[in-house]
C-alpha cells in the first residue's frame, strides 16, 4: 500500500511552493513540502482509513490544475 506520494513541479522549487500554497489555501486538501538535496518536494498522504479512490482522483485533479496555474 502506498501511503505517501512525493512529487515536484517540473519548473522547479518556486513552482512547487506555489502549488503547495494554492492547495493549502483552498482548504480542500492539505499538502506538505520538504527539501531533498536542494529540491522542493510536495508530499500528499493518501493512506487514511477513510480515503477512497474518488478522493485520490480528486486530489490528483486539483494538483494537476494547481501545477498548470503555477506556470502561468
Amino acid at each position: 500500500t502506498v501511503n505517501l506520494i512525493c512529487m515536484a513541479h517540473i519548473d522547479g522549487n518556486e513552482a512547487t511552493d506555489r502549488v503547495a500554497q494554492q492547495l493549502n489555501e483552498e482548504g480542500q486538501m492539505s499538502v506538505t513540502v520538504t527539501t531533498v538535496q536542494g529540491k522542493r518536494i510536495l508530499r500528499v498522504c493518501i493512506g487514511g482509513t477513510q480515503t477512497r479512490k474518488t478522493h485520490v482522483v480528486a486530489a490528483w485533479q486539483r494538483i494537476a490544475e494547481a501545477g498548470a496555474a503555477a506556470t502561468s
